[in-house]
């Protein structure tokens, strides 16, 4: 019984797309992941990852006409609420396409 509400809940929280990760997806569909999965693009189903109050590190399968692979991306949350990404990148057939990475000290 316990494993069954314990597997029920991790089941829906990879079902719902907290802010970090919706907005990473938004990212990846108006960056260069367009030329890694395709233009009609589209992620998976389920995500993967760790999103605390202040910082997230997500990965997203990602499907497209040219491929599948994974966009992951590291967020920190400003004092503000808002979520700022520090690094977003496709990974496809083991290659790395960086799609953005914040200049500065918060370097992931």
């Amino acid at each position: 019984m316990a494993l069954g509400m314990v597997t029920a809940g991790a089941t829906n929280f990879a079902l719902d797309y907290p802010e970090p990760v919706r907005a990473m997806y938004e990212m990846a569909k108006e960056s260069e992941a367009r030329n890694v999965f395709g233009e009609d693009m589209y992620r998976g189903l389920l995500w993967d990852g760790a999103i605390t109050d202040w910082q997230a590190s997500i990965t997203l399968p990602m499907h497209g006409e040219k491929g599948s692979g994974t966009v992951y991306g590291r967020f920190l949350r400003r004092t503000d609420g808002v979520w700022e990404p520090i690094l977003i990148a496709a990974n496809k057939d083991g290659q790395q396409v960086p799609l953005f990475e914040k200049e500065g000290p918060f370097r992931a």
